[in-house]
Parts: structure tokens; C-alpha cells; sequence
């Protein structure tokens, strides 16, 4: 295992992933649409330019259809380039009902979590001292510091 600063690397960039997977089923299952109609519906799911771009968009549609959870048709423009359109398949409404399962579980875990942290004890340690732990250090450089004072005050 390395050591130091070369030990750390750059957060790993998160991607929706299967949350987004559950929008899209859901938004599709409400009826077809293309990229930039998805695109839009997502915004009014809480997606930002910022948290989704179009590649991953179409990347996740591509990833759906070879799961056999969606299939896309190209459908011709009028004034404007061909679209490929996007449905829902049978097999979608039970991998939805599975995913959306699987977040209410998280969306509980998530409360009790929250609800810990603003409990009046947030952050305390149980069966510790509280006095005690607000007059130790929480720095080991500080802690060494002092140990060194009282030492050479001696």
C-alpha cells in the first residue's frame, strides 16, 4: 500500500447510474420519447445540465435497450435530422418495481441516518465523557504540543 500523497487519488467522478435507469423506465413507461424530450422530463425529476449531460443520457438508453428494458426506433424529421425514439418493453415494469424497491429501502436507511445526526447527542460518542472529549485535543500535533509543555513546565 503506498504511502503519503501519491496513496490518495481524485474522487471518483459519480454518474447517476441506476437511478437514473429508474427515471428513465418511468418517464418511458409514461411514454415514448427522444434525447432531448428525456432530457427535459428529467429536469422536472431534479436533473441539472450539471448533473447530466446528453452522453450519458444516451449512453444509459443504450445500456436499458441491451438489457431488453427499452428498444429505439428511428423516427424521421420533418425540417429537422431523424430522432431515435425510445419505448418501454414488458420486461421494464418489474426491473422498475425492483429498483424503486430497492430506493425506498435506502430512503429509510437515509432518515434513520439524518435523524441520528440531528439528534441533540449528534456526534457524541456513546458511554464517553462529553466534558472529556471536549478538552482533548482532536489533533494529535496539538495533543503532542501540549504533552511537551507540561513536560518541560515540570
Amino acid at each position: 500500500m503506498q504511502r503519503g500523497a501519491a496513496a490518495h487519488t481524485a474522487p471518483r467522478k459519480r454518474t447517476p447510474g441506476r437511478f437514473l435507469e429508474a427515471c428513465l423506465l418511468q418517464l418511458l413507461s409514461e411514454g415514448t420519447g427522444h434525447g432531448d424530450l428525456l432530457m427535459e422530463r428529467l429536469g422536472q425529476l431534479g436533473f441539472t445540465g450539471r448533473a447530466l449531460n446528453i452522453s450519458t443520457l444516451y449512453r444509459t438508453l443504450r445500456g436499458l435497450e441491451r438489457e431488453g428494458c427499452v428498444r429505439s426506433e428511428w423516427e424521421r424529421g420533418g425540417a429537422g435530422p431523424n430522432r431515435r425514439n425510445y419505448r418501454i418493453l414488458e420486461k421494464s415494469a418489474g426491473v422498475l418495481r425492483e429498483r424503486v424497491g430497492l430506493m425506498k429501502t435506502r430512503m429509510e436507511q437515509i432518515k434513520r441516518l439524518i435523524s441520528r445526526y440531528e439528534a441533540p447527542a449528534a456526534g457524541a460518542c456513546r458511554g464517553a465523557d462529553p466534558a472529556e472529549a471536549q478538552s482533548r485535543p482532536k489533533d494529535s500535533t496539538k495533543r503532542k504540543k501540549e504533552e511537551a509543555l507540561k513536560i518541560s513546565s515540570i
